[in-house]
Order: structure tokens, then sequence, then C-alpha cells
């Protein structure tokens, strides 16, 4: 029995996310936002003046809470860590694939978190973007030449 190579094609750019603009206001969010949920409990408590101990549950939703928030930066750090793949005919994150044909804009827009880490997001379509880009890094034009290289193709 004869075994096929597959031949893979390697990625002849690769643009990496600022792993600091994409996890320290995820991490902001979801602390705060634990804060509420946690206080939102105590309130609910104390409403309801149950005779059971409180401490209890107290202590088991707040460790429910840490541990929601500890996976919620797990997953923020792994996303945050895929790197934006351009291969011949599109570009890859993970498992999304955004075919150069399929980009509408490559305009470069921030919003304040942008600017306060100095990156900058694209939206590509309505279904997909590049976020979390370095200043430093002049993605329009690059972009720009990929889509009219493929409508040329």
């Amino acid at each position: 029995m004869v075994m096929e190579q597959q031949t893979v094609e390697q990625p002849f750019y690769t643009i990496k996310q600022s792993i600091n603009r994409a996890i320290i206001p995820k991490i902001i969010t979801l602390f705060v936002l634990g804060t509420i949920f946690y206080l939102g409990i105590l309130l609910n408590l104390s409403l309801l003046q149950l005779n059971t101990n409180k401490i209890i549950i107290q202590y088991a939703s707040l460790a429910l809470i840490i541990f929601i928030v500890i996976i919620g930066i797990i997953l923020s750090f792994k996303k945050a860590k895929q790197n934006y793949l351009f291969y011949r005919n599109g570009i890859k994150q993970g498992r999304k694939i955004v075919r150069y044909l399929e980009i509408i804009s490559t305009e470069p827009k921030q919003n304040m978190f942008d600017k306060m880490f100095k990156t900058y997001h694209i939206n590509l379509n309505k279904k997909s973007s590049f976020h979390h880009i370095s200043e430093e890094i002049q993605l329009q034009s690059y972009l720009q030449q990929l889509i009219q290289y493929s409508k040329k193709s």
C-alpha cells in the first residue's frame, strides 16, 4: 500500500497580535463583571434571609466566579496567541479563513483601547476582522496589493 504525501502550503507572511492589547482589557472586564455578579449574589442572599449557612454559599459562589474568570483569561490568551497567516489565496487565523476576494475594506480603525496600546483593527468584511495589530505594521497597502493580485489570478 502506497501512502500519498500531501504537501502543506507554508504561509508567506505572519502577523502576531499584540498580547497586551488583547489580554489586559479582557482581564479588567472579567474582574468588573465578576465583582458585580458576586455583589448581586451577596445582595440576593441578604434579601432571602436564609437560616442555613450563608458562608458556604458565599465561598462556593466566589470560587465559581474566580473559576469562570480564570477560564476567560486562559481562552483570551489562547486566542491572542493565534497569528494571522497569509497564504496565496487567503488569510487564516485559527480555523477561520478569509479569501482575498471576500475582503471589502482595508481601512485601519482605532478605538480607545487601541490608542492606549498603540494598535489598530481592520474590519475586512461583515464576518471577519483583524484585531490587536501593532501600529508599527502597516497592513493596509499590503492587503490592497494582495487583493489586486488575487483579482488578476
